[in-house]
């Protein structure tokens, strides 16, 4: 059984955070929550909240960068050197901190005049002359 729905059941029975603790920790070993952590939730299911689930907050939303996404990027700069940051976020619809990311990190590219170019680690700048 799932150790959340474990815990909402046993709150549901009416125990208290110390029985639900002694009863899940003989189960779930060091899985088992912590008993300040028992003491949260159960203040938390005191005040009336009847879900585990997280409500939605505002904000900004969690992007992951995908290989679908590093495609695209990789696709749009290959099929012109010269565009900017700026053009590929509007190109693919996500951040500039993730196109800065993809390009850096996941594709190795770094601008040499105005261009991108794959990153070479073989020379120096004394070979630029």
């Amino acid at each position: 059984m799932n150790i959340v729905l474990l815990f909402v059941f046993l709150w549901a029975k009416g125990l208290n955070a110390n029985a639900i603790h002694s009863e899940m920790c003989p189960e779930y070993g060091n899985k088992c929550f912590m008993g300040p952590t028992m003491h949260v939730w159960c203040t938390k299911f005191a005040r009336g909240r009847e879900s585990i689930v997280d409500k939605e907050r505002p904000g900004r939303h969690v992007v992951v960068t995908t290989d679908a996404t590093i495609a695209a990027v990789d696709a749009f700069v290959r099929s012109d050197r010269r565009v900017s940051i700026s053009d590929i976020v509007q190109h693919t619809g996500t951040s500039r901190d993730s196109v800065h990311r993809t390009i850096h990190n996941h594709l190795k590219f770094w601008k040499v005049s105005a261009r991108w170019e794959p990153k070479s680690f073989g020379h120096s700048n004394d070979d630029i002359s």
